[in-house]
């Protein structure tokens, strides 16, 4: 037995917890709109006093993604603030202190998603291709095909003059609207069994985590982490102390969606395996009790 305990909508999150991690893709959004009572969760929240602070596997920056959520329709101030792994690496590779970025020279192979340069802007690096490279910073993926093996042939290059590759989008799936196809986490998790040296930052890695715990100002038991990725999300809250919720419609949602009682739980414990820590809760989506 997983020992999750399912609930229809987020009000005894509410009553037990005094902050809240969010992760985005999948929990807020499916990268083209909210999710049905996203915002009216949101907005409860805020009315009770709870802090909400996103916490994402995007390699865009902080700002980047808060526009975003502004145009998809979710307004900043229903939040207090949002935390990405594009953040994290870009403060990295400015200080040059962490050892994970201390040594990766200057000339930069960017991957990104639509083109964006948040990743890098105001950083003292040179933008190369990857026959001239020191390092790879994989920040995100566009979802076409040709990019996809656009990427596949740079990663060749680079895996042949050993570079080190920065992922800072850990992610394994990504959400396009309805599709699910693999996230740059992917890409990087070949990298690396071909023999490449690969570098994380985000969900499930501490350094994310422990500067959400940073800038949330609320006790790690009084915490809980919302995700839809048992990968990252709740594991990665798990060694923090972090409560974890899962939602049932993001990425786990063909094994886990209208499942119910002894069958949902034996389809959790199938996704856990020996290895993953089970989540506290678990709920449809996140949203309010569908009887409020």
């Amino acid at each position: 037995m997983s020992g999750a305990r399912f609930i229809a909508g987020i009000e005894p999150l509410i009553e037990g917890y005094d902050g809240f991690l969010l992760d985005q893709f999948g929990v807020l959004h499916d990268g083209v709109a909210p999710f049905p009572g996203v915002v009216a969760a949101l907005s409860r929240l805020r009315e009770q006093g709870r802090a909400a602070l996103i916490l994402s596997n995007s390699g865009k920056r902080s700002a980047p993604n808060v526009a975003r959520l502004e145009g998809l329709g979710i307004p900043r101030s229903l939040y207090t603030g949002l935390v990405s792994s594009g953040e994290a690496a870009w403060l990295g590779l400015r200080e040059r202190t962490d050892p994970l970025f201390a040594d990766l020279g200057r000339r930069c192979l960017l991957v990104s998603r639509g083109g964006d340069r948040s990743a890098i802007e105001g950083l003292d690096l040179d933008l190369v291709d990857a026959d001239t490279a020191d390092f790879v910073l994989l920040a995100g993926l566009d979802g076409d095909a040709h990019a996809r093996a656009r990427l596949d042939g740079e990663l060749a290059i680079a895996l042949g003059r050993r570079l080190p590759l920065v992922c800072t989008n850990p992610d394994v799936v990504s959400l396009e609207g309805e599709r699910r196809v693999d996230g740059p986490g992917r890409f990087a998790q070949d990298y690396a069994e071909v023999g490449g040296e690969v570098r994380w930052v985000g969900k499930p890695h501490a350094a994310i985590f422990r500067a959400a715990l940073e800038r949330v100002g609320v006790a790690p038991d009084r915490l809980v982490m919302v995700g839809d990725s048992l990968h990252h999300d709740i594991k990665g809250a798990s060694p923090f102390g972090i409560d974890g919720a899962l939602v049932m419609n993001g990425v786990h949602e063909a094994a886990l969606e209208g499942r119910r009682g002894a069958d949902l739980d034996a389809a959790l414990q199938g996704l856990l395996g020996d290895d993953l820590p089970a989540p506290r809760w678990l709920l449809p989506a996140f949203r309010l009790d569908p009887k409020d």
